[in-house]
């Protein structure tokens, strides 16, 4: 996979599994870094790589990394959240608004 993807995606795939599979602080903490190494990158990937570190924040309890992961998302490619929110007949400045309004919690 190494020699066929570029390494962004090869350790994002690494942190999917990971996440899932016990090692999600050690998974989080090396995507944190990878994404750094890699800001470069297209936008369309670091949206992959921020919603994922978002859901990963989540599911270790830091639901204020989780809003500022998922937040840079947005801020980094605003067209599919778009895509999303024209589906539901919503207004990108509602749904931000909306956000703003609603920050996320830990469930349960």
């Amino acid at each position: 996979l190494y020699s066929r993807a570029p390494a962004l995606v090869v350790d994002t795939c690494l942190a999917e599994v990971g996440n899932v599979s016990g090692q999600a602080a050690q998974s989080y903490a090396a995507l944190t870094r990878s994404l750094e190494r890699h800001a470069d990158a297209d936008p369309g990937l670091k949206v992959w790589v921020q919603t994922l570190l978002a859901e990963m924040a989540a599911r270790l309890g830091d639901s204020a990394a989780a809003e500022r992961w998922f937040r840079q998302a947005l801020a980094t490619q605003p067209a599919p959240w778009i895509e999303v929110v024209s589906d539901r007949g919503e207004r990108v400045d509602q749904v931000v608004a909306w956000l703003d309004a609603h920050p996320l919690t830990k469930p349960g």
